[in-house]
Order: C-alpha cells, then sequence, then structure tokens
C-alpha cells in the first residue's frame, strides 16, 4: 500500500518541442529567426540554409549546442530567505498577504528543460542534425498554500494538479532553397516590398520516444459546508517505462521499469520562408510541428486513481476523518495498454532583423507552446570578441546576455538568461546555453 500511495504522489507531483540552442541565440532572446546560418538553420529556420552567398564555409558542424532552462512564477531567493529560513517565524497578516500574493491565482507553476544536439552538419542547401529534448510542467493549484494559512471555508476547493514529463531523440532533415530573386510584391495604400532574394525549407524530423508521463485528466473537488467535508475526484494519467508486477502479498504494484528502452517513435514536420529586401532586411515566418506525432506503444500504462468520501464527513469527532480508511475512499487501477499517441501544439514566428555593419537586431512575434511569445535582440561584433543582449517574453519576462568568440569560420559561444528579475536575488529562473561550430 505505500508503494501504491508512492506511485500516486509521484503522478500528482509531475505529471510538463523546443530545439536545441546557442548561446548566441539564447543571448539575443532568442530572436534569432532571421539571423540562423548554416547548422544553426536546421533548428531554427531551414530556409536559411538556401542562404549562402554572403562569405560564409560552403559547410557547417556544431559539434555541441546545450540549452538549460528552469523556473517557476512565485518564490525568488530574496522572498525564500525572508520567509524560509528563519526558524519559528511568526507571520503576521500582512506577511500571510504577501506570501499568497506572490502565488497566481491559477496556481504554482515550474517548469524544466534541456535540449541538446550532439552533431548538426549543414553543406550547402541541405542539413541533418541529431538532437534530445527532455521537459517537465508542473501547476500544483494555491490551495494547497492558502489553507494552512487561512483555515478551512464554507466553499468548494479545487486541488486538480497538472503536467506532463516526456523526453525524446530526434533526427533532423533539413532542406531550403531560394524560389525568387527580385520579387516585387505590392501592399496597401500603394506601397511595395522589393525582395532580392525568397528563399523557402522545411525539415523533417524522425523521432525516437525515450518516455513520457502524461496526465490525461485531473479533477479533484473538495466541498465544505455546516454538514461536514465531501471531497471527490479522478486522475488519470499515461506514461511508458511502467510494469504491473505481483508482489508476495499477492498485490499488484505498478513499477518502473529501467530497461524498457526505447518506448516509442513518431515524426515531426517544419516549414520555413524568408526573404531578403533591397534594404538590407530580412523577413521571416516559420511553422513548427506543422505536422508531430509520436505513438508510445511500449511498456505503455494507463494509471486511474479516484477519490470518493461518500457523505459529508465533519473534521473532528469520532468515527470521522481521523479514524477514515483510505482504502474504503480511494481505488487504484493501472491497465496495461496498446498504446497512446501524443502531439505537440503548431508555434508560429515570424520575424524582421537586420545586419548593419558590425551590428545586428531583430524583433519576432509569435505563439509557443500555446502561448503568445515577443523577442527582441541585438548583437555588436568586433574583431573575435561578439556581445549580444536580448529580452523575451512568454508567461514571464526575461532578460538575456550573451558572448562569443570566433569568426564565420569558428565560434564559441554563451548565454545567460533570467526570468521575471535580473539580479541573483530576484529572478524566478535561469536559463544557460552553449555551442561550439566550424566552418570550411
Amino acid at each position: 500500500m505505500k508503494r501504491k500511495l508512492l506511485f500516486t504522489s509521484f503522478i500528482l507531483l509531475i505529471a510538463g518541442t523546443a530545439y536545441a540552442q546557442s548561446g548566441t541565440a539564447v543571448g539575443m532572446g532568442e530572436a534569432y529567426t532571421t539571423f540562423a546560418r548554416g547548422s544553426e538553420a536546421i533548428f531554427w529556420n531551414p530556409a536559411n540554409l538556401a542562404f549562402r552567398n554572403e562569405g560564409l564555409p560552403s559547410m557547417s558542424i556544431s559539434l555541441y549546442s546545450l540549452k538549460l532552462n528552469f523556473g517557476q512564477n512565485s518564490i525568488d531567493r530574496n522572498f525564500y530567505d525572508e520567509f524560509f529560513t528563519e526558524k519559528n517565524k511568526i507571520m503576521s497578516s500582512e506577511d500571510v498577504d504577501r506570501l499568497l500574493g506572490n502565488i497566481p491565482d491559477d496556481g504554482f507553476r515550474a517548469d524544466f528543460r534541456s535540449d541538446i544536439s550532439v552533431l548538426a552538419i549543414a553543406w550547402k542547401n541541405f542539413g541533418i542534425s541529431v538532437e534530445g529534448n527532455a521537459w517537465m510542467d508542473i501547476k500544483m493549484p494555491k490551495t494547497l498554500v492558502e489553507i494552512p494559512f487561512t483555515g478551512l471555508a464554507q466553499k468548494t476547493y479545487d486541488f486538480s494538479p497538472e503536467g506532463n514529463a516526456e523526453a525524446v531523440g530526434k533526427i533532423n532533415f533539413a532542406y531550403g532553397r531560394i524560389v525568387a530573386r527580385e520579387k516585387k510584391v505590392e501592399l496597401p495604400m500603394n506601397k511595395s516590398l522589393n525582395f532580392t532574394e525568397i528563399a523557402l525549407g522545411g525539415s523533417f524530423s524522425y523521432v525516437q520516444g525515450l518516455g513520457i508521463l502524461k496526465t490525461e485528466s485531473a479533477n479533484i473537488l473538495a466541498t465544505v459546508s455546516d454538514d461536514g467535508v465531501v471531497a471527490r475526484g479522478e486522475i488519470v494519467a499515461h506514461g511508458t517505462h511502467l510494469e504491473r508486477k505481483l508482489q508476495e502479498d499477492g498485490e499488484y504494484n505498478t513499477e518502473f521499469v529501467e530497461d524498457a528502452g526505447i518506448a516509442g517513435s513518431g515524426y515531426g514536420i517544419n516549414l520555413a520562408t524568408s526573404g531578403k529586401l533591397d534594404n538590407g532586411y530580412i523577413v521571416s515566418f516559420v511553422v513548427r510541428n506543422f505536422l508531430n506525432k509520436v505513438t508510445w506503444d511500449k511498456a505503455a500504462m494507463e494509471i486511474r486513481r479516484t477519490l470518493d468520501t461518500g457523505n459529508p464527513k465533519f473534521i473532528i469527532g469520532a468515527g470521522q476523518l481521523e479514524d477514515l480508511d483510505s482504502d474504503s475512499i480511494t481505488t487504484d487501477e493501472d491497465i496495461e495498454i496498446s498504446g497512446f499517441k501524443t502531439s505537440q501544439p503548431m508555434d508560429l514566428r515570424f520575424a524582421v532583423g537586420k545586419k548593419a555593419g558590425r551590428f545586428m537586431y531583430a524583433s519576432e512575434i509569435g505563439r509557443e507552446n500555446e502561448k503568445f511569445l515577443f523577442a527582441l535582440g541585438g548583437g555588436v561584433q568586433w574583431a573575435i570578441f561578439r556581445l549580444y543582449g536580448g529580452y523575451r517574453y512568454k508567461s514571464a519576462h526575461n532578460i538575456n546576455f550573451g558572448i562569443g568568440l570566433g569568426s564565420n569560420h569558428f565560434i564559441w559561444d554563451f548565454g545567460f538568461g533570467t526570468r521575471d528579475g535580473m539580479t541573483p536575488g530576484s529572478n524566478k529562473g535561469i536559463i544557460f546555453a552553449s555551442s561550439l561550430r566550424f566552418g570550411f
């Protein structure tokens, strides 16, 4: 029974594709769709593989590209030091209001993401890369923090969690081609855009699913009234690397299986276009996950947990909550299934950028993971030194910067970012990225 409770708690806690990124891209706040060239274009904008007339080498190799990103939406270091490090701290009503005010009404959210490419090669108009992505997103209801400080009121509380965790590996094949030169596009109000080159591109990804735990539905409600407490709900999750095993006591428990191997496979398609204007600007439009599907068909299970306290129960009193048998109000059901499918939401990016001598700057708007995205960034190059700065908004404000050493034939870069704060004590998340690229 203890193992079942631990496994259920695991589902409650963690039940969340991006692409590998360089320090340059992160340093510019990810406003990099127009500037990515060579091996980086495979990830960012495959149409840019066609732009080879910029003094760039015909072959570009990224030995590695890495990004790590962790953040949450509620507590920074200064806040933690103030409220959670002092022993026997007595909190005033103002302290409680500040603590609860720091947590959004839709709950505490945290996320972790790692994206790494172990090799990417671009040759002329073609590109191929190998990468891995792992991410986790969780949300816990604000109710869990409110009740210890404010007590129970006569109302209905929502204890429903949300989240997913997933890891995949990919092989990407990309191609970009110039489709038009010296093209004039008429706009309303007698305006026009004069393109010197227009490129189209796309990439196909073969996906190997390494593991997943996905919450299909979660609905846990508790109602407090004069009659007592009623709690009902259900959590349903799909996962891989899971097996039902018969224990010595005759019960079946669901356990994680380390050697389940590759748990699924699938594909993804991205489309892109870029155009160079006669005034030096570049305009790009990218559709990621135009088609994206993974079938998880190995060591797959459905986990279902239900809760029903029945008639209202008083919080105290003989025969009430303190004597309640958990087995009488909960049910555990684990079902081995043939498989299930997942897909990623379609992402859109519209970007405008320009290089002017040593300087470069760009802005982007779009949608990523079904959330609004805005990015603004720039950089400057002096000899072998490159400096970048940028701002990005997607659910939170990110301030990024980056540094690089090298030229068109070699670059080693690093990028850093903070979420909702610029100092170590005020930010609520960190980003780190780095890459090493060669050109021949």
